[in-house]
């Protein structure tokens, strides 16, 4: 098991071998693709595969929201009859509701809605064609070339697809927008509409349980598996960690562990870097 560990791991610019300071070795992930990066410097602590191309599922929507903030953040999206029946996860509201994006949004972020961003997208956009151009356009001039948007949903397509080196530029990008940034790392959002209260858990499972966990999203299809953006701060020190096709049982457990080995390499390492909860241990 222990090459298993060892194959493609990079440290800084270090390649590790099997006979150097074995504790410098991150430990074993299930994820075919993750990475370790720290924010604060963009020094790669733990590469896997990150240049291998992985169905993203609803991280596609940590895009989505941006360019919401970005472009209609005042604007006011509707639910329509096609939205409601997209499939996979929903927000649930019947078609005809009229809801702001500054609601809208954080509700999509905590739920994963594929209904919010079908109308978030033909909100800012007109239409889903063409907020798929601005996304593609977007990630283009942030220079994340291992990424490809064809729907704002993050649903199933052949030809949407994302790396884990360029969801790690994506996230340094969005977190870098104060409202984005506060909105990921609540823990719950309640959406109000017409005396109706919906109350949406963040999906992110780290957010109250990883000390200094701080976003941002997860995924999930069926050909791609589990996939998860996330961050934490400790101290003056930032990490992103991505997995790609994970299991939904192993991706928190194997997060936590990249995120407590990687603090551990950070001169911010200190007393934060506590034991995984057991209730985050399948």
């Amino acid at each position: 098991m222990m090459r298993a560990w060892m194959q493609g791991i990079v440290i800084g610019t270090i390649l590790v071998s099997p006979g150097r300071d074995l504790q410098r070795i991150p430990p074993h992930v299930v994820a075919t693709s993750a990475l370790v990066m720290n924010a604060t410097n963009q020094q790669i602590l733990y590469a896997k595969n990150i240049h291998q191309r992985w169905p993203p599922g609803s991280l596609v929507k940590i895009m989505t929201a941006w360019l919401a903030i970005r472009y209609g953040w005042h604007k006011t999206g509707r639910i329509t009859a096609a939205d409601r029946h997209l499939g996979g996860a929903m927000l649930g509201f019947p078609s005809g509701t009229i809801i702001p994006l500054d609601r809208l949004v954080p509700a999509m972020m905590m739920a994963s809605g594929n209904d919010a961003a079908m109308a978030v997208a033909c909100t800012v956009s007109g239409t889903a064609s063409a907020f798929v151009r601005q996304m593609n356009y977007t990630a283009a001039r942030w220079h994340l070339h291992g990424i490809r948007f064809s729907n704002p949903t993050g649903l199933p397509s052949t030809n949407q697809w994302t790396t884990a080196a360029a969801m790690a530029g994506l996230a340094q990008h969005v977190m870098k927008n104060g409202i984005f940034a506060t909105m990921v790392r609540e823990p719950s959002v309640t959406l109000f509409n017409q005396k109706i209260a919906r109350f949406y858990p963040n999906q992110n499972q780290l957010i109250g349980e990883f000390p200094g966990a701080n976003g941002i999203k997860l995924g999930y299809t069926r050909g791609g598996g589990a996939t998860l953006v996330a961050t934490a701060r400790r101290r003056h020190t930032e990490l992103i960690v991505v997995l790609l096709h994970d299991n939904l049982a192993d991706v928190w457990p194997d997060a936590m562990h990249l995120f407590s080995w990687g603090f551990s390499k950070t001169p911010s390492a200190d007393h934060l870097n506590r034991k995984i909860p057991r209730s985050m241990i399948p």
